[in-house]
């Protein structure tokens, strides 16, 4: 696996929790900057501007589902630091509340 999606596997796209197995594949710097299930929850709280930071600095394929889900919590009325969200929506060019409403509204369609 490691040898044919080299990108996927050293960007966490496929996340081996085996640590063991990391280190013994030699991915063990790279596991130090891809975000764990729980880090990612964190981020997508968006309690602090470092979360922010966070998440327009990761892997774009993570960022972008990470985006959605928080789309999806804001239409299932998650309340978010709207100052945050401008922040994110700024620095990424990624209206979250766009995004939300455009969800709600395939979600009304069905």
């Amino acid at each position: 696996m490691l040898s044919a999606y080299p990108y996927t596997m050293t960007h966490g796209l496929i996340y081996i929790c085996d640590k063991d197995v990391v280190e013994e594949l030699g991915l063990t710097d790279e596991y130090e900057s891809i975000y764990s299930k729980e880090k990612i929850n964190e981020i997508m709280e968006v309690n602090d501007e470092s979360s922010v930071e966070l998440l327009v600095g990761m892997e774009k394929n993570i960022r972008d589902s990470t985006i959605h889900e928080m789309a999806i919590r804001m239409k299932d009325g998650y309340h978010y630091d709207m100052n945050r969200i401008y922040a994110i929506k700024k620095k990424l060019n990624i209206d979250i509340e766009d995004l939300s409403r455009q969800i709600s509204e395939e979600e009304n369609k069905k």
